[in-house]
């Protein structure tokens, strides 16, 4: 296997080429020519010059993957000015673009074909002698990993995938617990899909108020209700040719719902109060940390919609189960925010032992803090909030520890052991004590049970009818 593990070099956005066209011939022709081949998250550049390069699976293949569903000597791939000329060489199971089989076909920078299981691309890039210093910068500040750390081996995956899916129209589906960098990854869907000249609108669905949100998404007419003094453009129109993002899509109404599932089916809409429909050509890209599953299972969210919606889901993982991505998005966001601060080995022990519930967003603002708080040449434990610094937890006015489980009686023979039914009993009991102990106060309640505010009043929302009888 000729693919070894590296950092994926970023691609220059520009045009699809069609195969009958020519590139412009008007830049001088680049000093370096990479081809970069992807395949499980791992990278490797090839050097192009004026030879082609084959792939298959097997020798004579100049690029190796041995792969079962690629053919011997699969596709060849030759520079041709500033696009790549990619040649299937009668294989098998055939190679794709942007979705569709081609025979021969010139590639831009930035779009990618399919060989089998491997995505391959073409990267351009001035050598660093010849590059004007202002230009130098300007790739170094579009190659920072601004958009994504991929250092681990899901982040890697999951970037490949979103290589896969740019490419296509299919609807798409985030799931992520808030903090994960969701509308990031939406970013790239759209940036990297031939969509990328046209808008990206985002919307987030959780901070629209209910009777909105269809004027929101799709504009209405002056007059159409009390307030709408003129024409407003909603976010499908406005994103026409390019990508929609609903972010917190599990918070809309049903009434919301329905109206959304009819522009994915149709594409078209009517704008509240008018009396014609618009026609739309947009991308879908939805996102929530909610599980929609259960939802449409409680009848909350519509199943038809939820269908409608994952035609590619994507999951992407907490910052706690990709702690190899820490210490690089801490010096990231350092170095964003302008600091020449280094990171103490204590202070990054301790990031490494706190377990993120907020992801890469509390990151940031931890970072942020430190910044602030720091008086030396390096952000040291002290710096910290102190969840960080495993400093025993301030009950202020309450330091009694969470309360010992009573011994209890024998249970009669006949009594009931259903597991489920007991643990929501004795946690509502916790929940409930610990509310009497700190007079109410949800935050200082939260930490006396050892759990993050967002867990505990999302428990409060559970057991809310049952809190307000007994108190």
């Amino acid at each position: 296997m000729l693919m070894s593990q590296s950092r994926c070099p970023e691609s220059t956005a520009t045009p699809a080429i069609d195969s009958n066209q020519r590139p412009s011939t008007a830049d001088a022709p680049p000093e370096r020519a990479s081809l970069i081949v992807m395949m499980n998250g791992v990278c490797q550049a090839h050097a192009l010059g004026a030879r082609s390069l084959t792939i298959g699976r097997a020798a004579p293949a100049d690029i190796v993957i041995p792969e079962p569903s690629l053919s011997r000597v699969h596709a060849r791939f030759q520079l041709e000015e500033r696009a790549l000329r990619v040649v299937d060489l009668g294989s098998r199971n055939g190679t794709w673009i942007a979705g569709e089989r081609i025979h021969d076909a010139l590639l831009a920078p930035g779009m990618t074909a399919q060989v089998g299981p491997a995505l391959v691309s073409l990267q351009l890039q001035a050598s660093a002698a010849t590059r004007p210093k202002s230009e130098a910068a300007a790739v170094l500040r579009s190659s920072a990993p601004e958009q994504m750390v991929r250092r681990s081996r899901a982040m890697l995956q999951l970037h490949e995938t979103v290589h896969r899916a740019a490419q296509h129209r299919i609807s798409v589906l985030l799931f992520g617990e808030t903090g994960t960098g969701k509308e990031l990854i939406a970013t790239a869907l759209h940036e990297r899909s031939p969509r990328r000249n046209g808008p990206f609108k985002v919307v987030n669905c959780a901070a629209i108020p209910e009777a909105l949100v269809e004027s929101v998404l799709f504009g209405h007419v002056k007059g159409a209700f009390t307030g709408a003094a003129r024409d407003q453009v909603g976010a499908f129109a406005q994103a026409h040719g390019g990508t929609v993002f609903l972010d917190e899509i599990g918070e809309l109404s049903r009434d919301a719902q329905a109206a959304l599932l009819r522009v994915l089916d149709t594409h078209r809409f009517c704008p509240i109060g008018a009396s014609h429909e618009v026609e739309v050509d947009v991308r879908m890209v939805a996102a929530t940390h909610r599980d929609l599953e259960s939802m449409t299972r409680s009848g909350s969210f519509r199943l038809d919609l939820y269908h409608r919606l994952k035609g590619m889901v994507l999951q992407i993982p907490p910052l706690r189960e990709r702690r190899e991505e820490i210490e690089p998005l801490a010096r990231h966001f350092l170095q964003r925010a302008g600091s020449k601060l280094e990171l103490s080995t204590d202070a990054l022990a301790c990031m490494h032992a706190y377990t993120w519930p907020g992801n890469v967003r509390e990151l940031r603002n931890v970072i942020e803090r430190a910044i602030v708080v720091s008086n030396g040449q390096q952000i040291g434990v002290e710096d910290l909030p102190p969840e960080l610094r495993h400093e025993p937890v301030d009950m202020s006015d309450d330091t009694a520890e969470l309360p010992v489980i009573p011994e209890t009686a024998p249970r009669p023979e006949n009594a009931s052991l259903d597991l489920r039914a007991s643990l929501e009993q004795h946690e509502f009991a916790l929940i409930s004590e610990a509310l009497q102990r700190s007079g109410g106060n949800r935050r200082r309640a939260a930490r006396m049970l050892r759990l993050p505010l967002r867990t505990f009043e999302r428990k409060l929302q559970v057991f809310g009818s049952r809190l307000r009888s007994a108190s």
